[in-house]
């Protein structure tokens, strides 16, 4: 159990990798009162809500309140911020053929705006 007031940290965020041919989807148990930053995708993209509700802040829209079940696709270059409100469950699905996570990450991910504008 955690004391009142106790920081999250990223052993709080159980991450669950799910591979298909062609697609990768990765599942996060984010706790509530638990703050996340996600990375720059390179591609759109597929999002799960399943469980919970968050607020997401995104450069692009503001803030919003996204509550489940609720599924989107992200545009590429997107980078959010989440405040998870509730446990939540948040999915994205990628399609790659890349099976190996560095590799996924390679395919996906931007590790930065600049790298991104140099696609």
């Amino acid at each position: 159990a955690r004391a009142h007031g106790e920081a999250l940290g990223p052993e709080d965020l159980v991450t669950r990798h799910h591979h298909a041919p062609g697609a990768y989807a990765r599942e996060l148990e984010i706790p509530a009162g638990m703050c996340i930053v996600g990375k720059i995708h390179k591609h759109a993209h597929v999002n799960v809500v399943s469980k919970g509700v968050v607020l997401v802040y995104t450069a692009e829209e503001g803030l919003l309140e996204l509550a489940a079940p609720y599924t989107f696709v992200s545009k590429p270059g997107t980078k959010r911020a989440v405040l998870a409100v509730e446990d939540t469950v948040w999915t994205t699905i990628h399609v790659t053929n890349e099976t190996e996570l560095e590799a996924i990450e390679r395919d996906v991910i931007a590790p930065s705006f600049e790298a991104l504008e140099a696609l």
